[in-house]
């Protein structure tokens, strides 16, 4: 038969990608195929985009936003840019559990 959607899909596992250690803090630790790959502020706790994928691994938005001016915080199989990097750590010390605000 067809594709049976009622099937679970597989999940990749955050540490089997290109994700540095530095990273893997604001890096889904399951990233799903079936989603957009852009990595999100997610409250400075990071995440992978909700939007189903339309062109390779991203979303519509996601895949204009990288061909226009590269993804903000880059994608959730990768390091992100390094100045980002500092924002989410910024972000993880001044929360402290509390929801964080996107820098602005």
């Amino acid at each position: 038969g067809g594709d049976d959607i009622s099937r679970p899909e597989s999940m990749i596992s955050a540490s089997s990608t290109g994700v540095s250690p530095d990273w893997r803090p604001f890096t889904p630790q399951s990233v799903s195929p079936r989603l957009c790959h852009a990595r999100m502020w997610n409250g400075g706790r990071g995440g992978q985009c909700e939007k189903p994928t339309i062109v390779g691994s991203l979303c519509g938005r996601h895949t204009k936003q990288e061909s226009e001016r590269g993804l903000t915080y880059g994608r959730v199989d990768q390091d992100g840019p390094h100045s980002k990097l500092r924002e989410f750590e910024r972000a993880a010390v001044f929360t402290e559990g509390r929801p964080g605000r996107e820098p602005g």
